[in-house]
């Protein structure tokens, strides 16, 4: 592969948490980035990186992208997609042969990856990369957004992944990252979602810890990652010679309970609500990105997450972007929708790699699409076809979440003995901690992550595509952005007593036997690490730690004693699921990031931001 720094890569939701994060990692590394944003008049701080930074209005809802310039070319397509429930098929053009496009990588989510049980009795083992989200059960904690989510993400993410396997598409490589809940800093003015659901046990917001629960329930304990570590891991994705499949992106794998222990003795100023409820837990979760190595521990995340929460940062996202260093000329942006998909095919064109790390939580309504499943999947195949047709794309990798990884049996008896890139949610399954946003938000995640990995497989015409899916843990770390991501929030619910935040960490560990946790750092180099490589293709659990919520309960407690951690969160489920993701290791990828350092960052991040004293 050439010198990867002259590559262009485009990046589809470039002023989100993950995705703003990425973009700055991209330019620090010299590659000239197209972004795409839904409005480009709210993105000031992506266009004061304007150097080698092109930005592109684009939607997820639209048929059409309008390019900046229709001369430019892009090798890496990158995508961070919305989700929703329902799979809409629709038929485009993927089959042009001169497309610049040679790698999708579409950003996932875990939720795709719970180890849930088919038959909705259980969790499995572990939980990695086979883990795939069981769309039929119901999950505790769950609510019709939820639900929408996981089925969207779900459903996408089986499609991004069987265009890999199509030999009529050539060469374009299909990648999805399944993320963990992202942890960690952000350059956003407001706390990332992600952030806010690691702190929900120290901030006692309802809706947060409840979607933290959602997630444990649906996961078995919670994936987690460092936003570092998911751009990172997104850029050693693009940067292989060749990557195709899913990999699970997150360090960690913690429970709820851990997280709120680890908050309540690390933040002792925070009150940590108690919780007495005992719990099961998944055994391990298995880092299946080879060669990728995580920097962010679960401390590190969940302290960055309280870092990222304790900052108050006003500037819009727009500013943040153009701020990195080398924006002003190497980072463009450009105007996206994921309800209008086709406004990102001009941010794609010219471009070497895609990241797909575009994501809706909440259906928009007006458009022609019933949901955020129906417009995140028409949006991921849409994504997927304009890399193809580029002429320039090698790589899609596409940022999803442990949560379509449970390693929970399709008849939900009970877990199997590990969790690993194999593993889809059963999405025929309830989970506990589970309502319908988690419903929604497993399927959706599940089906979007094997939507995107179906471009890689060859079934959708897209021969010569790299896909990956990096299903990332749960995300914790530090922030750019000016407020704590939820993701982190959720990390450090326990501290916080954040009880919706605690409840969907409760959510991801019963839906993924424990919690696959990662840092933010380790995310992003695991994205730099699959784009970097010669050739990569497939799914990866992107996780440096798979840990229960007792796990990162007790961890805040014997390190943060000026936090109360409620005893039930000390009393999370005790799961001997193994942790079996290791093809992002095996491909020499390093997480720098472990449970304690992911941790002490969610905390750090929501002290930064005000979320902790």
């Amino acid at each position: 592969m050439e010198k990867m720094s002259k590559c262009k890569v485009c990046v589809t939701g470039g002023a989100g948490y993950i995705g703003s994060c990425l973009v700055k990692k991209l330019l620090e590394k010299g590659y000239t980035v197209h972004a795409t944003l839904r409005n480009l008049g709210t993105s000031l701080f992506l266009i004061s990186l304007r150097l080698a930074l092109d930005l592109f209005r684009a939607s997820l809802i639209s048929n059409r992208v309008e390019f900046a310039d229709d001369r430019s070319k892009v090798d890496f397509l990158m995508s961070f997609p919305g989700s929703d429930t329902k799979l809409v098929l629709f038929e485009a053009d993927i089959y042009d042969p001169n497309t610049s496009v040679r790698r999708v990588i579409y950003t996932a989510s875990v939720v795709s990856t719970s180890p849930l049980m088919e038959d909705g009795f259980g969790f499995k083992d572990f939980i990695d990369e086979t883990c795939w989200t069981p769309l039929n059960l119901s999950y505790a904690y769950s609510n019709p957004n939820l639900t929408e989510y996981v089925i969207s993400k779900t459903l996408t993410e089986e499609q991004i992944l069987s265009y890999g396997t199509n030999s009529d598409i050539g060469e374009l490589e299909m990648v999805t990252l399944p993320l963990g809940v992202v942890g960690g800093d952000t350059f956003q003015s407001y706390t990332p979602l992600s952030v806010a659901l690691f702190i929900s046990s120290l901030t006692n917001g309802e809706f947060t810890y409840q979607a933290l629960r959602f997630l444990e329930e649906l996961l078995g304990k919670l994936p987690i990652v460092h936003i570092d570590d998911v751009c990172e891991a997104h850029i050693f994705c693009m940067e292989q010679p060749s990557i195709r499949g899913r990999f699970l992106c997150a360090n960690s794998y913690v429970s709820s309970s851990e997280i709120a222990d680890y908050y309540q003795k690390n933040y002792p100023e925070h009150h940590v609500l108690e919780r007495s409820k005992e719990r099961n837990q998944v055994g391990h979760h298995k880092a299946n990105l080879e060669g990728f190595v995580y920097k962010y521990d679960t401390k590190m995340i969940l302290d960055d997450c309280i870092k990222c929460a304790t900052k108050n940062d006003d500037r819009s996202k727009v500013d943040l972007l153009k701020s990195f260093n080398g924006a002003d000329s190497r980072l463009m942006l450009f105007e996206a929708d994921i309800y209008d998909p086709d406004t990102f095919d001009p941010a794609i064109q010219g471009c070497d790699f895609v990241f797909h790390v575009a994501t809706p939580l909440l259906h928009t309504q007006g458009y022609q699409f019933n949901n955020t499943t129906e417009a995140t999947i028409t949006a991921a195949k849409s994504i997927a076809m304009s890399c193809v047709q580029s002429g320039t794309v090698r790589r899609l990798i596409y940022t999803g979440t442990v949560v379509s990884a449970s390693p929970l049996m399709e008849d939900g008896s009970g877990f199997k003995d590990s969790i690993d890139e194999t593993c889809w949610t059963p999405l025929n399954l309830s989970f506990a901690y589970s309502d319908s946003f988690f419903r929604n938000y497993a399927e959706s995640k599940t089906l979007i992550e094997k939507e995107i990995l179906s471009y890689g497989t060859n079934a959708n015409g897209t021969d010569g595509l790299e896909v990956i899916s990096l299903a990332a843990g749960l995300v914790g770390g530090e922030t750019l952005l000016p407020y704590t991501p939820s993701s982190a929030v959720v990390l450090i619910s326990q501290p916080t007593n954040n009880e919706d935040m605690y409840q969907k960490l409760r959510y991801l560990e019963e839906l993924l036997g424990k919690v696959p946790i990662v840092h933010i750092d380790d995310i992003c180099e695991a994205q730099s690490f699959c784009m970097e490589q010669p050739s990569i293709n497939g799914r990866f659990l992107c996780a440096s730690c798979y840990v229960s919520s007792a796990e990162i309960a007790s961890y805040y407690q014997q390190h943060f004693p000026e936090f109360h951690v409620k005893q039930e969160y000390l009393d999370g489920p005790k799961r001997e699921i193994k942790w079996g993701v290791t093809k992002l290791v095996e491909k020499v990828f390093e997480y720098k990031y472990d449970k304690k350092m992911i941790l002490d960052d969610c905390i750090k991040c929501a002290r930064r931001h005000g979320d902790l004293q």
